[in-house]
Order: structure tokens, then C-alpha cells, then sequence
């Protein structure tokens, strides 16, 4: 049953967003080379009477009626669930989520009588969770009743739940709602962050369960900041921790000293999805000797991109987009395009289920009559990125035209979400869901999807857009069984900031975790929804800078960066930004932000306190400041980044044209090089990493490496001085600031 969750804008008021440059003055800014220019663009729905009763909150309690204030809470948390409120500059919350953070702001008397009214059916609920372990019932508490009585039992049995299930981000994210809040907000006002106001759990037992979730997280900078910083406030805290008693302090360096023999990597997973998994952050296990080329197959080179060299290109460097992102499951990787997805088995390179009638040539998924290629009538502006998502034997893409903003020539630009049976099926195709599936955002306006979905459960998740002129941004959720739409959300409108004369294509991936669905639009706005009903928990604006297209540099491969997740922090670069910046993923709170003057291609992922990020060269930056810790690379183009890196183990695989270099996470120290060119005549590009073999996704060709695998050191010893001026004589190393 289709479920709308646009209303009409008759019965809102549409607040116009101006977004402003201001980041955080603690963080260091690289030197901007040009005049920025942004939009005024993004629009989000607010309605003005909640707006208005907001108000009386904070009147109502300076009068000490707290049943009076309770009852607006009540009220506006029910009439105006699917609005937004701004609680700072560009920061918008849910109504209920709102409601959620004031009432953990109030004082002591008003907190009670809120408690009388709520405290019976929290009860209730907790009764359920904790005799049948059920969490949906303790999710009911927090997302609901978050401060009744019972919120902190729910939020101590939910992570109890999670870390039994080995998933250490979302344990983090209920234990750390225990934390007692910092600051007390004026009546009426939301709290910073929500935390319980008043948990009974000791706050020194609730750090040391966060300690132990970033050292099974693997990321033993964090958890040794995080001890030292304990061991200072808490030495003298007793309690029970990791099936001991006593000192936690000691209990706990005990776990680091015993914890040098243990493995805090998960086995390494075939990928399922572009960059890995649905946080966009995985960490390959095992290192790769390259060995030999086992195989390679030919590719189409897409025709999408502009026909001309860019100006600042040399003779040498191919100018073909990088448009492939294969995925590898139980042995057989897969690849698409905009018409035909390819399937082969990981070892050999044969086609995969040898029966098919179409083997010769490994198609799985043939063009249909709806995918009839034909080259654009007008330029492109963008590069085609293909990816795929494979969740439970199913494989699900976007198919169709990549243009999602044609021009008014243009036709037969459509677009569809199919899903095909990879287990049993060999791929049959099991549903399709089209543009017209959705309904119109208007009688001009069709939606268009952005990208492939990524899935969770029975559920898959795409966003969408209208087409001009209206520029309306939405999250919808499918059925993963059947393609059926569940619900459409709306995340945003904006002004448009397209060229008429060209056609334009852009990729905007969804990212997931736990029961939050991140969206950076790319035009102003980056959201978090929940992942069950739609709803939108937070949003926040930023600086989106006007693309200039007279400069046809703009139009060549800007890569492919979706939200980024790791632990309780979420890393955003957006395609219309200079920034990169980190927020609290749960409150949408801005950590930190840094400008820079590199363009930057890829959030390659987070190890060890260093989030990696690649553009023409390759950044470490601390996670915790934003500072850049160290940045390699070489002045001459030929030497720039040249497709998606990959994480293993302690180490980071950059690929440029000619080379693949692996670097050491913490320090930016050259391990050591493999020199594609001249070993095996071959190029850079997209990697991706299984157990045995390593795939890179050139232009035009997919080439698979592998003989043997190697486990990498724990400290992985980098060449010396000497070796790497041999190695890379234009080697540019910057220290960290």
C-alpha cells in the first residue's frame, strides 16, 4: 500500500534555509584557492502552528504547571510527528525526537509528572523485553518513552543485546545514552545531545563497556585515549566488566594486555555493496601477493562522459570514466552497467552457471527493449558510477539511462530497481520496479532513481529525485521481496543548480546502521531517517557551492562518496562541498570540519583513529580532531589517485595509473609498491579485496590478481628512506599539523 509522506505545501510552511560558511574554529583550514559561491537553496517542512506551541513549553514551566507543558508535548509529538523543528543554525530535528530532548532537559518536579502519565505503559513494555528478549518492545521504550522509568533498563538490555550479537556500534550507541548530560538547557529548551537524565547504572561502569566496544571495534587508539582518560577520572571505581570483578581500571588494562594475542577483525566478508558493507567502511583481513593476472574480461567503455580532453590533460593519461564497482559473493563476482549485468566464477573467469544460454559472454541480466542504447542528444555533466547490492541471495541494481536530470530533448531517460534470485535462480529476475511505481512528485515532475539500493531485512532503500524543474529529494523504502513500495519520505527541496544544455547524472548511495538510514543529497542537506517508518530524526545544511560549468573540468570523474559510518561518528564529503566534515550520527551535532583544496574522490574508510580519505592525494585525518595526521602523493598528474582504495588490516592500498601502493594507516609510511605497468602491463582503478584475489575495475576491463594470501603484521615495518626515493622518486610526504 503506497504510503506518502509529502504533504501538501498548503498546509506547511516551507522555511527557506539560507546555509552559512561556519565551521568549527578549533579546526585547521587548508587555503581556499577560489571566491566561494553558494546557493540559498535548501527547503525543509516545518508547520508553523507547532512551531508556536513549542514556544509555550518553556512558559508553562517557568509557572510550574508541569501537567499543562506535558500536555502540549503530548499534543505536538502526535500532530506534528513528520515536521521539523531548527534547534541551531542549519540543524533540524524530528517533532518527537524534539519533545524527546526537551523532556530530558526538564527539572526534577516536571520530570516526575511526566513520569505519572507515561511511567504504567513503559512498564509494560519492559516486562516484555526482558522476559522474552525482545527488543522491538525495549526499541518502543527509547524511541517513545526514552525518559520514563524504565528508559535506562531498555537502553541497558539494548546494548547488552547488541554486544552478545557482536555488534559493538550499536551496543555504543544505547551505553552511551547512559552518560549523564554535561549541561542543563534553559525550560523548554533540548538538551545538546539526548542522554538519560537521571540514569541508576554508575557512570564508571557504563565508560568501561564503551572502552571495550572501540577495542573490539579494532580501534585501539580511540579505546587507549579513552583508558587513559578513565584511569585519571575513575582509578578507584569498582564493579563487574568482562566477567570479572573489581577494580575496573585494572580489569580493563588487563583486556588490553590479553587482547595483543587476539584477532579484533572480523573474518573477512566478501563484499556485498560498493566500499564493502552497508556502513561504507569495511577492513579486508588478509593482505594479497598479486602473483599473476589469473584473468581479465574486456568492458564496454561508457559513452556517457564528454567527448572532449580536458585542457589540463597530458597525451598519456586516459580520459575514459571509471565507472565499474563489482561485487563478490560465495565465488562469483558481478558487474553492471546501465543494460546488462555480467556474472563470473571469482577462480576460473568462466561464466558463471555454464547452462545459461548466453555464457559466451557471462550476461546474466540482457538489455531489454526498455534499455535500448543510444548516446545522448546533449553533453554530460557527471560520470556513470555502477553498483550493486547482493543481500541474502538476491542481487539488487539500478538499471536503465544513468541521466537523472536530462535535458529537455532528451528522451527515453528512464530508470528502474530490479532484483534477481543469485542463489537459486541463477539469475532470474524475481521483480522490477519502475519510475511510474512511485507516482509522480507532481503531474511535470516524475521521480527518477539515484542509485542502486542498499538493503537491511525485507527492506531495500533508494533515493530519489524529480526531475526538473522541481528539485525534490526522497528516500523511498522497498519490499526486498517483492519491490512493493513501503513508504516515500521527503528529505528536502532545493533550488535548482543545473546547466539547461546538459544532461546530468549523479549517484547518490544511501548508507545504513543499526536502524538509521543516512542520506547526503547532495544539494544542501544531509539526513538521517529511521530506517523502520521513514521518519526523519535529523537534518543538517551546509555550504552547497554553485558548480561552474563554463569549466569543463567539473564535468570529468568527481568519484563516488556516500556517508561514511564508523562507530558512533558519521563522515560526510558531499559532492557540492570543499568540506569535509563529522557528525554525531545520532544527533546530527557537528563534530568537526575541515576545507581543502584537493578534490576529493573517496572516503576510502576508518581504521585506527585515521579516517583515510583519496583525491589527488591520499589524506590520513585524525577522526577525533579533523587535523590531518599525515598526505602523500606526487605533483605530477600521472601520479594522482586513480580509482576507490581499500582498507587491509593495518594497511591502506592506493591505486594510481601505473602503480599500487600500500600504505600504513597511522603514519602514511610507503609499505611497499606494486608496479602495474611494467609487471603486467595494466593500470590502476577500483579495487576490491576477497580472501585470495584482488579485482581492479579499469575504464574498460576488469582484471583479477591473486595466488597467495598474506596475513599483515600488526606493525608493518615501511621501507626506508632510501627505498622509497627509489620506489617513488616525486614522493611528496606532508607530517601531521
Amino acid at each position: 500500500m503506497f504510503q506518502s509522506k509529502f504533504h501538501d505545501p498548503s498546509a506547511i510552511l516551507t522555511a527557506l534555509v539560507v546555509v552559512s560558511g561556519i565551521v568549527s574554529a578549533a579546526c585547521a583550514q587548508d587555503p581556499i584557492e577560489s571566491p566561494m559561491r553558494f546557493r540559498e537553496s535548501v527547503t525543509v517542512l516545518t508547520d508553523n502552528s507547532v512551531v508556536k506551541k513549542v514556544h509555550t513549553i518553556g512558559d508553562y514551566l517557568q509557572q510550574g504547571a508541569w501537567d499543562q507543558a506535558n500536555e502540549v508535548i503530548d499534543q505536538i509529538s502526535t500532530e506534528g510527528s513528520e515536521y521539523l523543528l531548527e534547534v541551531s543554525a542549519g540543524r533540524y530535528l524530528s517533532v518527537p525526537v524534539y519533545c524527546q530532548m526537551v523532556i530530558a532537559g526538564f527539572p526534577p518536579e516536571a520530570l516526575a509528572a511526566y513520569r505519572r502519565r507515561v511511567d504504567s505503559r513503559a512498564d509494560r513494555w519492559l516486562e516484555t523485553g526482558m522476559e522474552q528478549r525482545d527488543r522491538v518492545a525495549l526499541q518502543r521504550i527509547v524511541e517513545e518513552l526514552f525518559c520514563s522509568s524504565a528508559g535506562d533498563d531498555a537502553l541497558w538490555l539494548l546494548g547488552e543485546m547488541a554486544w552478545e550479537r557482536g555488534d559493538t556500534s550499536a551496543a555504543r550507541k544505547y551505553w552511551s545514552k547512559l552518560i549523564p548530560r554535561q549541561q542543563v538547557p534553559p525550560l523548554g529548551r533540548p538538551v545538546a545531545v539526548l542522554r538519560y537524565p537521571d540514569s541508576e547504572f554508575a557512570e564508571p561502569e557504563v565508560l568501561a563497556r564503551l572502552i571495550l566496544c572501540s577495542l573490539f571495534a579494532g580501534d585501539d587508539t580511540r579505546a587507549a585515549r579513552e583508558l587513559a582518560a578513565f584511569s585519571r577520572r575513575h582509578s578507584d571505581a569498582q564493579g563487574s566488566l568482562a566477567g570479572r570483578q573489581g577494580n575496573l581500571a585494572e580489569i580493563l588494562k588487563d583486556v588490553f594486555r590479553e587482547s595483543r594475542d587476539w584477532s579484533f577483525r572480523s573474518p573477512n566478508r566478501e563484499p556485498a555493496t560498493f566500499a564493502g558493507n552497508a556502513a561504507r567502511n569495511q577492513i579486508a583481513s588478509l593482505d594479497i601477493d598479486l602473483g599473476a593476472v589469473r584473468w581479465s574480461a574486456s568492458l564496454p567503455v561508457q559513452d556517457y562522459s564528454p567527448r572532449w580532453r580536458p585542457a589540463d590533460s597530458q597525451p598519456q593519461i586516459s580520459s575514459k570514466p571509471l565507472s565499474y564497482f563489482p561485487v563478490v559473493n560465495e565465488g562469483i563476482v558481478f558487474l553492471n552497467d546501465s543494460q546488462t549485468i555480467w556474472a563470473w566464477e571469482l577462480g576460473s573467469g568462466r561464466s558463471a552457471w555454464l547452462e545459461k544460454s548466453n555464457v559466451r559472454d557471462a550476461h546474466i541480466y540482457p538489455a531489454g527493449p526498455t534499455f535500448e542504447y543510444r548516446r545522448p542528444l546533449e553533453q554530460v555533466a557527471g560520470t556513470p558510477q555502477y553498483t550493486m547490492t547482493v543481500h541474502e541471495g538476491r542481487l539488487y541494481a539500478r538499471m536503465g539511462s544513468p541521466i537523472t536530470n536530462p535535458t529537455p530533448r532528451e528522451r527515453n531517460a528512464s530508470s528502474e530497481v530490479i532484483c534477481l534470485d543469485i542463489d537459486q535462480g541463477e539469475g532470474k529476475l524475481l521483480w522490477r520496479t519502475t519510475e511510474a511505481d512511485l507516482e509522480p512528485a507532481d503531474q511535470e515532475s516524475p521521480w527518477v532513481f539515484q542509485s542502486s539500493p542498499i538493503v537491511a531485512g525485507k527492506r531495500a532503500y533508494v533515493p530519489v529525485m524529480a526531475r526538473r524543474p522541481d528539485s525534490r529529494t526522497n528516500v523511498a523504502c522497498l519490499d526486498a521481496d517483492t519491490g512493493k513500495l513501503i513508504w516515500n519520505q521527503h528529505v528536502c527541496a532545493s533550488l535548482a543548480n543545473f546547466d539547461k544544455g546538459l544532461n546530468h547524472v549523479s549517484q547518490e548511495l544511501l548508507t545504513l546502521s543499526q536502524d538509521t538510514v543516512f542520506y547526503c543529497t547532495g544539494n544542501g542537506a544531509i539526513a538521517a531517517l529511521d530506517a523502520e517508518q521513514g521518519d526523519l530524526r535529523w537534518l543538517v545544511t551546509y555550504v552547497s557551492l554553485e558548480t561552474n560549468y563554463s569549466d569543463r573540468s567539473v564535468l570529468r570523474e568527481p568519484g563516488l562518496k556516500p556517508c561514511l559510518f564508523s562507530q558512533d561518528v558519521l563522515i560526510v564529503a558531499p559532492r557540492d562541498s570543499d568540506q569535509i566534515m563529522a557528525f554525531d550520527a545520532d544527533s546530527g551535532v557537528q563534530l568537526w570540519a575541515r576545507t581543502s583544496r584537493d578534490r576529493i574522490r573517496h572516503l576510502v574508510g576508518v581504521a585506527n583513529g585515521v579516517l583515510i580519505v583519496s583525491g589527488n592525494s591520499l589524506w590520513g585525518i585524525d577522526m577525533a580532531s579533523g587535523t590531518i595526521r599525515w598526505r602523500i602523493g606526487f605533483p605530477d598528474p600521472v601520479g594522482h589517485s586513480y580509482g576507490r582504495g581499500q582498507l587491509v588490516g593495518e594497511t591502506v592500498y592506493w591505486p594510481t595509473r601505473e602503480f599500487l601502493y600500500v600504505i600504513d594507516q597511522k603514519t602514511g609510511r610507503l609499505i611497499r609498491r606494486e608496479d602495474l605497468r611494467a609487471l603486467y602491463g595494466e593500470t590502476g582503478g577500483n579495487l576490491v579485496l576477497t580472501d585470495q584475489h584482488l579485482l581492479i575495475a579499469r575504464p574498460d576491463r576488469l582484471v583479477v590478481y591473486g595466488e597467495n594470501p598474506i596475513r599483515p603484521s600488526a606493525s608493518p615495518q615501511a621501507l626506508s628512506q632510501s627505498q622509497v626515493r627509489e620506489a617513488a622518486p616525486a614522493w611528496v610526504s606532508v607530517p601531521a599539523e
